[in-house]
């Protein structure tokens, strides 16, 4: 019986030795599991970190295009506008040439005319002259 017994006691002690060395193992296992998922989490936060800095990047450059696009449209708006008061300017640039042209007919008109009238007067006051001097010449012949 006391071989038994130590035979029991030789197991028990073996199985504490095992029991120890399991839990041991147990130990180091949740360890391994805790900074395996520790790692996993840091991870995962970097990648999300990362999507989220790749996300605001994205979001800047988009309203730079969007003040961009916005900027090129006021342009576009502004070059219309000159083009539509250069047109403008044109019109009336050409409206106003017409009316000189115009105006210059009518003092060319108005200057042949006059000019016309006062070579006839000039003539009339010739050909009066000359009656005159004739008229002058007769009576101071007769007297």
């Amino acid at each position: 019986m006391q071989e038994r017994n130590q035979e029991l006691t030789a197991q028990y002690e073996k199985k504490q030795k095992e029991l120890k060395n399991l839990c041991l193992e147990e130990g180091q296992l949740r360890r391994a599991l805790a900074m395996k998922q520790d790692k996993e989490s840091k991870q995962s936060i970097r990648r999300q970190k990362k999507k989220e800095m790749k996300e605001q990047h994205i979001q800047e450059v988009m309203g730079h295009c969007n003040l961009i696009q916005q900027k090129r449209e006021e342009m576009a708006d502004k070059m219309q506008a000159i083009r539509n008061e250069t047109q403008d300017l044109k019109d009336k640039m050409q409206s106003l040439r017409d009316a000189c042209k115009q105006d210059t007919s009518r003092a060319q008109a108005l200057f042949d005319a006059l000019s016309a009238a006062l070579a006839n007067l000039h003539q009339q006051m010739d050909v009066n002259i000359q009656d005159i001097t004739n008229d002058l010449s007769r009576k101071t012949a007769n007297f």
